[in-house]
């Protein structure tokens, strides 16, 4: 499988296919940590000092997702210091509808995840949602859980789905990482994904997110 997408490199740091071994995947951490800081540099602007000290983690997190068909890319906004992962998945077969609803509608969330139309280049017209979930840790203080920002993304095709996230990240941070993740899954194409003819399915699945929004719960 073979995933293409532009993206602003200011923003944006995707992790390539073949990073098989773990010398393969600290070279690569390491030249594109660099790389990425210099690129600033030469911009005038300044990172912020907890991005530049975490960068090679955050990178090393993603490279970690980076397997089993799975393609991800770290949005950034340098100056604020955020980072976050932004998965892309692709499957051949039907996804049921079922699994499409927790996926863009998690039970956990703390407020409905409200359901909107999008398009994109390649993937066709799909569905996105924004969630907040209650955090997995416990206790008080430091190791209090803290809640979970997502924003998500589903476009059926004719062969097959694609689904996206983004998170988990602090929800103040979605407002900062969430536009730069967009534009990227906006170009996004892959090789063999037949994006759906017309907008029927994403308009059903926009209703059925809906309804169930009566009934939902916090």
């Amino acid at each position: 499988m073979s995933i293409r997408f532009r993206f602003d490199e200011d923003r944006v740091i995707p992790v390539p296919d073949g990073l098989s071994t773990q010398q393969q995947q600290d070279d690569w951490r390491e030249q594109a940590a660099s790389d990425f800081l210099a690129r600033w540099a030469d911009t005038k602007r300044t990172v912020h000092p907890h991005l530049v000290e975490h960068l090679d983690g955050v990178l090393a997190g993603a490279v970690e997702r980076a397997r089993d068909g799975r393609s991800v890319a770290v949005v950034l906004d340098p100056e604020q210091g955020f980072a976050g992962q932004l998965n892309i998945l692709y499957t051949p077969d039907a996804v049921a509808d079922p699994v499409v609803n927790d996926f863009l509608a998690p039970a956990r969330s703390r407020v409905y995840p409200n359901p909107h139309l999008v398009d994109s280049e390649g993937l066709g017209a799909g569905v996105s949602t924004t969630s907040i979930q209650p955090g997995e840790g416990d206790g008080e203080g430091e190791g209090a859980a803290k809640d979970a920002g997502f924003r998500r993304w589903f476009f059926p095709g004719e062969n097959g789905s694609v689904a996206a996230f983004l998170g988990p990240v602090n929800p103040y941070t979605l407002a900062f990482l969430q536009e730069p993740a967009h534009e990227l899954l906006v170009t996004t194409t892959i090789d063999g994904f037949t994006a759906a003819s017309g907008t029927k399915t994403v308009q059903e699945l926009v209703e059925r997110l809906t309804h169930r929004m009566e009934e939902w719960q916090p």
